[in-house]
């Protein structure tokens, strides 16, 4: 497999609202300040040869069975999202910060395609391995401890997206061709990054970040 250097730069991409769609249970007015209530998305970003070759993907995708509504979403991957009211954002953050620092950067590795019949996508597939579960538990803790416990979603089958919303007649044509190919590549994880929806222009942008830079578990890099 193709094992390839840390991507340690800025994450400049911006997701559009249709990218990650969310159907929380909230009551009460939104919009009020006191009770404001702010989405959030943490994620980590692939390096860019392989943001490259996923963008190649597209476009095959796209001469071989038209246009898709998810191409201009980012390729960054999620790893959980929350809301939050929004006077409670940095302190919840910062705990986030604390105690992710405790954990070291991972590496994580990628072992081909996969789809989902629910939203008609195809993806490329990463492998859990016992430091990307530490880092959910992690999450996981923390987010209980600041009493996040509605509304919070962690993906324990991290992905990257390739195209989503294939239309129903043409999904199982494009599953077909994309599942049988074989890509395997790995990568480090040094960061994970946080995205805030902004309600003005409908899109999620950046909040701030949340580094690993602990030794425990450090033999796994």
């Amino acid at each position: 497999p193709l094992t390839l250097r840390p991507f340690v730069a800025p994450i400049n991409v911006v997701l559009s609202r249709f990218c990650s769609m969310r159907n929380y249970q909230v009551q009460g007015n939104l919009f009020v300040q006191e009770s404001r209530l702010c989405e959030f998305l943490v994620v980590f970003q692939p390096p860019k040869i392989i943001l490259d070759q996923v963008q190649i993907y597209k476009e095959e995708f796209d001469q071989l069975f038209g246009s898709f509504n998810s191409r201009v979403c980012a390729t960054n991957v999620a790893v959980c999202d929350f809301l939050l009211f929004e006077h409670r954002t940095w302190d919840v953050y910062s705990l986030f910060r604390q105690r992710l620092e405790s954990l070291p950067p991972f590496s994580v590795e990628i072992s081909g395609f996969d789809s989902i019949s629910a939203n008609n996508s195809i993806h490329l597939r990463i492998e859990v391995n016992e430091y990307y579960q530490s880092l959910l538990n992690e999450l996981d803790i923390t987010r209980k401890m600041m009493y996040l416990r509605k509304n919070y979603f962690q993906r324990n089958n991290p992905h990257i997206t390739v195209v989503r919303g294939i239309p129903d007649e043409v999904f199982p044509d494009a599953a077909s061709v994309f599942l049988h190919r074989n890509f395997q590549a790995s990568f480090k994880i040094e960061q994970l990054q946080v995205l805030k929806f902004d309600l003005i222009s409908r899109k999620y942008k950046h909040y701030g970040y949340l580094p690993l830079t602990g030794e425990h578990y450090a033999q796994a890099v």
